[in-house]
């Protein structure tokens, strides 16, 4: 939630894009993206974690709502791992996995 909400300062459409491909609310896991929307989330992660390399810490001091002291470096780093992920999707063709919530 800390990135998303990061990066709905930055672009709020990409973000809702971003978002709608990490998990869903029904059975099936496979969530469909054109190459043209994966390519959208690639670019726009790439531009999160730009920001994100040059700002203040996304969580300055742990709070009850977010007890997690993550660093700028490993919010990239979990960026880079998601990025990996749509990088492979893209090459293979095939749809994402997403999460039930």
């Amino acid at each position: 939630d800390v990135i998303l909400k990061f990066a709905e300062s930055i672009d709020s459409h990409k973000t809702k894009l971003l978002s709608s491909s990490s998990s869903t609310k029904n059975k099936n896991l496979n969530i469909e993206r054109s190459q043209d929307e994966l390519q959208e989330m690639i670019d726009f992660i790439e531009r999160i974690i730009g920001k994100i390399a040059v700002s203040p810490p996304l969580v300055p001091k742990p709070t009850p709502e977010i007890p997690e002291d993550y660093t700028n470096v490993e919010h990239i780093r979990m960026l880079e791992a998601v990025k990996g992920v749509m990088k492979e999707v893209k090459r293979i063709g095939k749809p994402l996995k997403a999460w039930i919530e």
